[in-house]
């Protein structure tokens, strides 16, 4: 009987030994998964506290106002809600983002813009520093957006065996905001519908004013094929083939399309017009060559980067000289003003008159000698001025920007707004969105003349 209690004893023991060891082991299981969540949110900017329910007054009251004054006090991720206007250089979210595009005009102008980490699709309004989000599905690590048309949108990812996936979609439905006149709040969820293109396509650009893209893929005789093709991926045709691999096509505007190989440091860089099947040098044998044509002109910006140093150049029209500009930087740091149609589409001229200006991104130092592999590899980042260029002139002029001394960012695809009024553009070091606005503020900048 002893020996027999003894051992119930121990097995009892044993028991409470075992319990306390599991609840000890979930008990960090927990915190782990708690601090893991915590440092997920807090990365993409929705750091707001937890809930306190020691509070004099019951706590929920403060509960809810302090939540909600933390979110809408980050002027530099939600703005304000109430009407004002976001600062001048106005860090629109925390959250890394996939690609972005401007929709509207004027009163009706949102800065559309699709989260890296969900896929999802959010408007900003550059009016009163709202953001709505417009959908729900999820598309997790999404690493580009590519914009169409009105509703349009190409969310790009790879796949387990890392092929790239590219899922064409359509917005169903617009987000409507509260009638209560909470600017902040969205009373519908749109839904994005569409399909599976087919993998690896290696660049894709949307042909402006029509529902068709355009895109590099390879071919399996090797190099490559130029696709156009429906926004679906139906009715292909082929417009152009290379055995060189590395093309990237641009689409104006005005229809005109355009080849550009990748840039490389100190390699000999072309870049050319497609048009009827047939390729139009625009710029031949330029060491690491970046290219940004002009829509509705033969203007376009040129960047150079050979034996570790920068220059970039400028050619306002197809019978001027090319024109060296005093910025150090690469023409995909710049983006040009939109042309002033003045009613008439762009399709219907492509003539130089008028104003030619661009804005570029220059950074403030350079560190390496391989500057452009290394950038566009994601080694080095770079601290940028924004320069307002006048192309008919070749002049240059600093944008001040009120308040955003303090500010640091490496610029990456830099849209502008059809008004030239704002520009939107990726941070390269961290994938995060901003928006500047230009307006005037180039007015009272220093100019410099070659």
């Amino acid at each position: 009987m002893l020996t027999t209690t003894k051992i119930v004893r121990y097995i009892l023991m044993a028991s409470v030994v075992f319990l306390l060891l599991g609840l000890l082991w979930w008990y960090f299981f927990l915190r782990s998964q708690s601090q893991t969540i915590t440092s997920s949110d807090s990365a993409r900017g929705y750091d707001t506290g937890a809930a306190s329910f020691q509070n004099a007054i019951g706590s929920t009251y403060n509960n809810i106002v302090s939540g909600i004054s933390s979110f809408i006090n980050d002027s530099d991720t939600w703005g304000t809600g109430k009407g004002s206007a976001p600062k001048q250089l106005w860090h629109v979210t925390k959250t890394p983002v996939a690609g972005m595009s401007f929709v509207g005009s004027g009163a009706t102008l949102r800065l559309r813009f699709v989260e890296r980490s969900t896929g999802q699709i959010l408007e900003a309004d550059p009016a009163d520093g709202t953001v709505v989000r417009l959908t729900n599905k999820l598309f997790p690590k999404t690493y580009e957006a590519v914009f169409g048309r009105a509703e349009d949108i190409i969310l790009r990812s790879l796949d387990e065996i890392g092929a790239i996936t590219s899922f064409s979609g359509t917005i169903a439905t617009s987000s409507s905001r509260s009638s209560s006149g909470d600017t902040s709040a969205t009373t519908s969820s749109a839904e994005l519908v569409g399909k599976q293109l087919e993998r690896n396509m290696h660049v894709i650009a949307p042909i402006p004013g029509t529902r068709e893209l355009l895109y590099a893929i390879e071919n399996p005789q090797g190099g490559v094929d130029i696709i156009r093709s429906l926004w679906d991926g139906s009715k292909k045709k082929s417009l152009f083939s290379s055995s060189l691999t590395g093309w990237k096509p641009v689409v104006l505007a005005d229809g005109r399309i355009f080849l550009i190989q990748n840039p490389a440091d100190d390699a000999a860089g072309f870049a050319y017009e497609l048009k009827d099947g047939a390729l139009k040098a625009q710029a031949r044998d330029v060491p690491g060559l970046t290219f940004l044509p002009r829509t509705s002109s033969t203007a376009f910006l040129l960047g150079e980067s050979r034996n570790g140093s920068l220059a970039l150049y400028v050619r306002a029209r197809d019978d001027a000289a090319i024109a060296s500009l005093p910025l150090k930087t690469v023409a995909d740091k710049c983006v040009w003003a939109p042309p002033s149609t003045s009613g008439t589409s762009a399709k219907k001229t492509t003539g130089d008159s008028g104003p030619l200006v661009a804005y570029c991104a220059v950074p403030l130092s350079l560190r390496g000698t391989n500057f452009l592999d290394d950038w566009y590899r994601g080694v080095v980042h770079t601290a940028d001025a924004w320069w307002r260029v006048d192309a008919n002139a070749d002049t240059v002029e600093l944008i001040p920007v009120d308040g955003g001394a303090s500010e640091t960012f490496d610029v990456e695809n830099p849209i502008v707004d059809l008004k030239g009024e704002n520009i939107a553009f990726m941070n390269a070091e961290d994938k995060t969105l901003w928006l500047l606005r230009i307006g005037t503020a180039a007015n009272s900048a220093s100019t410099t003349r070659q």
